[in-house]
C-alpha cells in the first residue's frame, strides 16, 4: 500500500480482504489497466482469482476496481479482466448501489460459478472512506509513474 499527502492511497486486496504487497509501480500498472500479465501475476503470487484495487489519488477519479485474473492450464494462458463500473467518474455514481448490486450477483449460484465473490467487508469499509466522485480523469487515461 502507498499513502501520502502527495501520492494519495493505492492498495490491492485479495477476495478475502488481505492486502497484497506490491510496489508503487506495480500498483500504478494495474490501476491504468495495463494487462501486463507478468506484473499482475507477480503481485498476486500466480494465484487466479478476484482482486480489488482501491485508488484515491489527488487529481484522479477515485476507484474501487475489480481485477480478475484467470489461468487456463490446458493452454497455459493467463487472462486479465477489469470491471470498471466501480470507477467513481460520474456525479451520480453511488458506491452503495454498486456494492449492493455486485454482492447480489455474487450471492447467486449461477454467477458465483462465473467468478463473482462478494466484496470483502474490510475492502468495502475502506472504499466507503476513500471512493466517491470528484472531477478528474480515470487513472487509466493518464500514465504517471
Amino acid at each position: 500500500m502507498f499513502s501520502s499527502d502527495d501520492f494519495g492511497f493505492l492498495a490491492i486486496y485479495d477476495s478475502r480482504g488481505n492486502m497484497l504487497a506490491a510496489s508503487r509501480e506495480e500498483l500504478l500498472s494495474i490501476e491504468r489497466l495495463s494487462f501486463d500479465t507478468e506484473t499482475h501475476c507477480r503481485v498476486v503470487g500466480n494465484l487466479p482469482g478476484s482482486y480489488w484495487l482501491i485508488s484515491d489519488r489527488p487529481g484522479f477519479c477515485a476507484v474501487l476496481l475489480e481485477v480478475v485474473i484467470d489461468y487456463t492450464a490446458s493452454i497455459d494462458r493467463w487472462e486479465i479482466s477489469y470491471y470498471t463500473d466501480s470507477i467513481a467518474d460520474s456525479p451520480d455514481w453511488d458506491l452503495e448501489a454498486y456494492a449492493t448490486a455486485y454482492n447480489q450477483l455474487a450471492a447467486q449460484e449461477v454467477t458465483a460459478m462465473d467468478g463473482y465473490t462478494p466484496i470483502p467487508e474490510n475492502v468495502l469499509a475502506i472504499a466507503r472512506q476513500r471512493v466517491s466522485y470528484r472531477p478528474g480523469p480515470r487513472p487509466s487515461e493518464v500514465c504517471i509513474l
